[in-house]
């Protein structure tokens, strides 16, 4: 039975079952590559959306229309009164920190109490997404144990070269060695 091969060879028709299942292995690769396609349509958006904030944030438009210059570093102390350290002053150097360039990032707070020991952790954020996490002992940035009154935290940091300009958010929260919160600072910065 010759079904359309070469001459001298035979072919074999598929079984309905055999047809069957390559219809549905076929309908499934068909899905498996329609959602990748979707998913990549997905991510593009969504990096179009980020270039265009980040793009929105480096730019921005002064009071008579022109470009101002990126905004200076903001802070707020978010412990409302229940942590030990109350910030009082932040300050990041350079103001405008370059991409492939040391920043120093000093925390100025008034200790309520003494301070033993404890832990923190710095959490950077560009556009509500984070893109930076750091658990620290306390201990690394200040002498303990650590005395009612002022006191400073300083960290000197990197930025990276490849780093995106952009308007960025830190927070910082810590614990003491007891449990209880110890700093919780809120700080904008631009990278430019």
């Amino acid at each position: 039975c010759n079904t359309g091969g070469r001459a001298g060879e035979k072919r074999v028709l598929p079984t309905q079952a055999e047809s069957e299942e390559q219809r549905r292995a076929d309908g499934i690769q068909r899905g498996r590559a329609a959602g990748k396609m979707r998913a990549m349509g997905v991510l593009l958006a969504l990096a179009a959306v980020l270039l265009a904030a980040q793009e929105a944030s480096t730019i921005p438009v002064g009071p008579q229309g022109g470009i101002a210059a990126p905004a200076p570093p903001e802070w707020t102390d978010c412990g409302g009164g229940a942590t030990t350290l109350t910030v009082k002053s932040v300050d990041v150097s350079p103001s405008i920190v370059p991409p492939g360039k040391n920043f120093t990032l000093t925390i100025t707070c008034e200790s309520a109490d003494q301070i033993t020991g404890g832990s923190f952790i710095t959490q950077v954020y560009l556009l509500g997404v984070p893109v930076y996490k750091e658990t620290d002992n306390l201990c690394n940035k200040h002498p303990c144990p650590i005395s009612e009154g002022a006191m400073t935290l300083v960290t000197t940091t990197l930025m990276p070269s490849i780093t995106p300009k952009g308007r960025y958010d830190i927070k910082v929260t810590g614990m003491g060695d007891d449990e209880l919160p110890v700093i919780c600072a809120d700080i904008h910065f631009s990278v430019g």
